[in-house]
């Protein structure tokens, strides 16, 4: 039997343990306070004769769902966090979708440029990739913690 003392300590050892648990999960992610590179916790360059590809969720209205975004017909992950991933790719003609939704989004890429895809729910408990532009995308995200997608 425990006694009335034993809870509590039990109970600070229990929240400690959490608590390093957290920090040590949060210690992988980057606060992005600018996309574009102006700011000290800014994504990397990208990459010479590249473009690249910025996804983000802002509302969780949806939470339970997570879908798995589609990059041309590959999955390239899930975006498990509030918060923004992006992939760099080759100059040309892309299509995103989630495998929780119909919309797909066609755009083109050009080296240097960054595009925006936000993942947005919808009606149907969906979540839809939509195309917005640079400057809303930006402004967005900004602030967002930087996450990798869980596994495909």
């Amino acid at each position: 039997m425990v006694g009335p003392t034993a809870v509590p300590a039990a109970a600070r050892r229990l929240l400690g343990a959490v608590g390093v648990a957290a920090l040590l999960a949060l210690q992988g992610c980057a606060t992005v306070k600018s996309l574009t590179g102006s700011e000290s916790n800014a994504l990397p360059p990208v990459p010479q004769g590249k473009g690249r590809i910025v996804f983000y969720r802002t509302n969780f209205a949806l939470e339970t769902q997570v879908p798995a975004v589609v990059l041309n017909g590959e999955r390239i992950g899930k975006p498990l966090h509030r918060g923004v991933f992006f992939r760099d790719v080759a100059p040309g003609s892309y299509a995103v979708t989630t495998t929780i939704a119909s919309d797909i989004v066609n755009f083109r890429v050009n080296a240097g440029e960054r595009v925006y895809v936000k993942l947005n729910p919808g009606w149907g408990f969906r979540i839809a990739p939509l195309l917005v532009e640079p400057a809303t995308g930006e402004a967005e995200s900004s602030g967002m913690t930087l996450v990798q997608p869980s596994p495909k």
